[in-house]
């Protein structure tokens, strides 16, 4: 038994969102981790980023892997976040990854949740789409605003939130809305989210969720929560990092949020946090 696996069936405690909360190393398989789902609180599904397989884990805090099911014909370009519908019971894959913003077609997969369950490989349905407003692959750095990283499920459509440019960010995230159903479909943001500062550590969007009418996005520095209504997203305030780390995807239960980073030379990785909410976070 290799030492690395030895240590994933331990928990520690840190602090890097500024109260204790537990950290659980994950096997080398999910190194990559990219997209995150929270079935219950011992019980996660999970995908890697771009160059890796395209599979699906079922897996435990522990490190347990239970379960891996392989998609068919959809490829891993660049799979970033996972999503989830508990009605219809629908988990999404979003394969829009772009950091070179070079990309003319980017996919989204879905499938039932029973079926990821009951079969060792299965065929996913497929949603297409492209960016109206993108004209050149690549564009000129400055408007680089074309990589996407983050998406959430709510009342029966997908948001899909643009992540900033290391090389020029714009302090900016455009939202698009995208229906779910299958075929292709040219996107325009339906509005866009405007950030205090160009900090690419605290404005690259890696992640989001939403809980009710909360949206929780994820970046390397922090969490940020706005309130949904009428069509328009209200900030209500942030949970701030005082660590450094490759942090890619987060899900949110009662009493946790629960977040993600993949190996990184100089962080180490890869991990799974158990932040415990904060008593004004219950809402």
């Amino acid at each position: 038994m290799r030492f690395s696996f030895i240590l994933s069936l331990f928990f520690f405690s840190s602090k890097i969102f500024g109260q204790q909360e537990s950290l659980y190393f994950l096997p080398k398989e999910l190194n990559e981790i990219s997209g995150l789902i929270h079935l219950n609180d011992s019980l996660f599904l999970a995908i890697n980023d771009s160059g890796n397989k395209p599979i699906i884990y079922a897996f435990q805090p522990s490190g347990k892997i239970l379960k891996k099911v392989k998609l068919c014909n959809a490829p891993n370009i660049d799979w970033e976040d996972l999503s989830f519908d508990a009605n219809s019971q629908t988990v999404f894959v979003g394969d829009f990854g772009n950091n070179a913003n070079r990309r003319t077609q980017l996919s989204i997969y879905f499938f039932a949740l029973n079926d990821f369950f009951t079969l060792d490989s299965l065929q996913p349905k497929r949603i297409t789409f492209t960016y109206a407003l993108q004209k050149s692959f690549p564009p000129e750095s400055h408007e680089m605003d074309f990589d996407m990283e983050a998406m959430a499920f709510k009342n029966d459509s997908l948001f899909l939130f643009s992540k900033c440019s290391f090389k020029h960010c714009s302090g900016l995230s455009h939202v698009y809305v995208l229906p779910i159903k299958e075929g292709h479909e040219q996107l325009v943001p339906k509005t866009t989210l405007h950030f205090p500062h160009k900090d690419y550590l605290h404005n690259g969007i890696t992640s989001a969720t939403f809980v009710g009418d909360t949206l929780y996005l994820l970046t390397y520095k922090e969490i940020k929560r706005y309130l949904y209504q009428a069509g328009k997203f209200l900030p209500i305030g942030n949970l701030v990092s005082s660590g450094i780390g490759q942090k890619e995807a987060i899900c949110v239960g009662e009493q946790y949020y629960f977040i993600s980073e993949e190996k990184n030379k100089l962080f180490g990785g890869p991990n799974l946090y158990f932040v415990p909410k904060r008593k004004d976070d219950f809402k």
